[in-house]
């Protein structure tokens, strides 16, 4: 229900407030006295467009307000779906400020678009200007009328017999689409026959995905590996390298040994590098020596990868999911 408008600077009007009651409203007034401005300023609060034009010569902006109260729980349903912040006492209030070059609305306090304001004066208020009569020849429009009328029990007996509705449409769907015919039953037992015979063929291991990735990443990565093990190879067994250095060292502090306790202590940390030096001399040798690249077994892995990964996309993103789906 409209509780009251409050409108300044608009078009003729300075300023005025207008109370309203329940029951009939009448406004009544001389041609020219501002009855259609005092309804525009409604439909101008409710979002209707606005332009410069109806600001009153003089004046910066103009303002429209409206105060509402839910008439019924479904208005207050409706206006708490939309999030629509509530006064203590109930009340909406719906505030509009139209300014040269825009203009802003605000509900409760909270600014809310044009559109909202829209969907929100659809729940709150039915405006109906001359010749407007001819929606009640609407099956839609009939309907509503007869609901309100009818009341909330049989509003309540409405929505028990379209849920009841809406349920029997849901089991007819269901039914139409297990009912298949006999040609079409066989190309799914064909299709599900298929796609296990494909998953169980694959022979898939755990982690067997894992695996096959590192070691197709090392398999590719073959030239560089072997290029930056030969280069730290000679930087510490190469001519001038590390390994030289060290042992000419070692040898040095040898000749001396015994000489002083701290330099005996340092020959031995230098010592146990160059263990450290042979250990991973021996280590990355072995290493070299064992790094080889197959191609057959390069092929065999990629296409082994390219199968696994056509099954994740067809079944699940882990082994254990596809499995899951035989």
């Amino acid at each position: 229900m409209l509780l009251s408008l409050h409108v300044k600077n608009l078009a003729l009007i300075e300023e005025e407030e207008i109370e309203f009651t329940d029951g009939l409203n009448i406004l009544t007034g001389e041609t020219g006295a501002g009855k259609s401005i005092i309804i525009g300023s409604v439909n101008l609060a409710l979002g209707a467009k606005a332009d410069r034009s109806i600001i009153r010569d003089g004046a910066e902006y103009a303002l429209c307000e409206l105060v509402f109260t839910a008439d019924t729980k479904e208005q207050e349903d409706k206006l708490r779906e939309m999030d629509i912040p509530s006064e203590d006492d109930g009340t909406v209030l719906i505030k509009r400020k139209i300014m040269p070059l825009r203009s802003s609305q605000t509900v409760n306090g909270e600014n809310v678009t044009t559109h909202q304001l829209r969907n929100i004066a659809s729940i709150l208020i039915d405006i109906y200007g001359q010749r407007e009569n001819q929606t009640l020849l609407s099956r839609g429009r009939q309907l509503g009328v007869l609901d309100d009328y009818a009341g909330k029990s049989a509003l309540e007996m409405k929505r028990e017999v379209g849920a009841h509705y809406r349920d029997l449409e849901s089991l007819r769907e269901q039914w139409e689409e297990n009912a298949l015919d006999e040609n079409s039953r066989k190309r799914e037992l064909e299709l599900l026959d298929y796609e296990i015979n494909e998953i169980e063929s694959a022979a898939l291991a755990d982690n067997e995905d894992d695996l096959l990735e590192k070691k197709y990443r090392k398999m590719a990565a073959t030239d560089k590996i072997r290029a930056a093990v030969a280069t730290a190879s000679e930087s510490v067994d190469g001519e001038d390298g590390a390994s030289e250095g060290i042992a000419r060292a070692c040898r040095e502090l040898s000749a001396v040994a015994g000489s002083d306790e701290t330099l005996d202590g340092i020959a031995a940390q230098l010592s146990e590098v160059d263990g450290l030096l042979s250990d991973y001399s021996r280590a990355i040798g072995d290493y070299a020596d064992a790094l080889m690249f197959d191609p057959d077994e390069f092929r065999e892995t990629e296409e082994r990868l390219d199968l696994i990964n056509h099954l994740k996309e067809k079944y699940g993103d882990t082994i254990a999911e596809i499995r899951e789906a035989e």
